[in-house]
């Protein structure tokens, strides 16, 4: 009994260490490895938080769903590009290379790929075929970037014409880097291996010169990740909490790779029983791990990005409604203030600094405004950023009328609800200046 209250009593401390003691440390006068260490620890508390707040295996689960609909559009597409550019070839290498041990699939993608790619060559099918293979791939990415936007807490997605641009780009120019950079990596690999057969010094560097060089493909990956952190969100993100995502992520991705391959070689003998059908479940498991890694880094990044507003969560997240509205209210007022002086609409962050609310706690109230049509978004400088100006007639803008918004934002009415009390506790709340004294028990 003792010790198992002794367990109980560690455990205890070490939530209230993550829940409380973690986000009070102050850091401010303490050395610089202390407070990087506390801060690191932080974003992973807010990462892995956040992963199970936002459902991130399910996210995974309903991507690797889209991926497996959307892959051979985006893989003929990719190769319909390389081969322009007389990379195809290279491109399958690469593709071989990063998803070992997944042959049978490979080979599979390829085939269906290149069928696609030869029905959509010419004539009014050709048209209609490639509008199919344009759609799949805004389909498939859409879905990522609102994964990712979820995380982000971006209400807003991209426009149609954005879609098509960024996720074109992505799609045709991403393969095609890849490829330059392992073959420029490949070149000077080679070269310098020469020079250091004719020079000295070279060659007494060419054992840490070879490392680098084996580093090269886990940096590629490292990249990839990053940049897709960095562009698919719909918000600006800064590239050094991209890199901290895309670093660890594409680490955990690789460690994952390899037991991945270890695992497949030792299933083999079930490829005696169901053949190659034996190669889709296992592509399945490695697809679903594949997105779960990819969100988990994208929490990363967004802790990292958005690590100093999460010092007051736990107000943000149990604030009472009556704190909200004055919240609400305090920020509307601040965005009339704005308005009437001519000056720039504010943004989220301009209304975090003037007010010294914390990023969430603005972001939420700013996101009921605009719900309660109370304030509208308007376009900045930064396509990816909004500023906010009052959507009423400000002379009309009493308090009494911001809440009647706030209130009645949303569905008011249930349809299937059929009570007398419930139409009289109705009656009863629309005269609230009166009504708020009535003993409840009296009703």
């Amino acid at each position: 009994m003792k010790h198992k209250a002794e367990k109980t009593s560690l455990i205890q401390k070490i939530h209230t260490f993550i829940v409380l003691d973690l986000w009070r440390l102050n850091i401010a006068k303490k050395s610089r490895l202390f407070s990087k260490s506390v801060q690191l620890l932080r974003v992973f508390v807010i990462a892995i938080r956040g992963f199970i707040n936002d459902k991130c295996s399910q996210k995974a689960s309903a991507l690797t769903y889209y991926s497996l609909l959307a892959i051979v559009p985006i893989a003929a597409m990719a190769f319909g590009f390389a081969k322009g550019f007389g990379f195809d070839k290279y491109l399958e290498t690469y593709i071989r290379s990063v998803l070992e041990g997944k042959d049978e699939v490979i080979n599979q993608i390829l085939e269906f790929s290149e069928s696609m790619l030869a029905k959509t060559q010419g004539g009014v099918i050709a048209g209609i075929g490639f509008l199919v293979l344009v759609w799949s791939i805004i389909k498939v990415l859409g879905n990522v970037e609102m994964s990712f936007n979820q995380i982000w807490t971006i209400t807003k997605q991209r426009s149609i014409v954005r879609k098509i641009s960024d996720y074109m780009t992505i799609v045709i120019f991403t393969p095609i880097l890849l490829i330059i950079s392992t073959n420029a990596t490949n070149s000077v690999s080679t070269y310098v291996h020469n020079l250091a057969q004719n020079s000295e010094i070279i060659s007494h560097m060419y054992g840490f010169i070879t490392i680098i060089f084996k580093l090269v493909p886990y940096s590629l990956i490292w990249l990839t990740f990053t940049f897709f952190y960095f562009i698919m969100p719909n918000t600006k993100v800064k590239f050094s909490s991209a890199l901290l995502g895309g670093v660890i992520a594409g680490g955990i991705f690789q460690i994952v790779q390899y037991f991945y391959v270890q695992f497949q070689i030792g299933v083999s003998n079930y490829n005696a029983i169901y053949g190659s059908f034996a190669a889709l479940p296992l592509f399945l498991i490695w697809l679903q791990m594949s997105w779960t890694i990819i969100l988990l880094g994208a929490e990363i990044a967004y802790a990292t990005q958005n690590l100093q507003y999460f010092e007051h969560e736990i107000e943000s997240t149990n604030m009472s409604v009556s704190l909200r509205e004055k919240l609400c209210i305090w920020t509307l007022h601040s965005i009339i203030h704005t308005f009437e002086k001519n000056q720039t609409p504010p943004t989220t962050n301009d209304l975090r600094i003037s007010l010294d609310i914390p990023h969430r706690i603005i972001k939420q109230i700013v996101t009921e405004l605009v719900d309660a049509h109370l304030v509208y978004e308007v376009k900045t400088d930064n396509e990816r950023v909004f500023g906010y100006t009052p959507a009423v007639f400000i002379q009309s803008l009493t308090i009494e009328t911001v809440l009647a918004h706030l209130r009645t934002t949303g569905f008011t009415k249930l349809p299937y609800i059929n009570s007398a009390t419930f139409d009289k506790i109705s009656s009863l709340y629309t005269d609230f200046e009166s009504s708020k004294h009535i003993c409840i028990k009296d009703i």
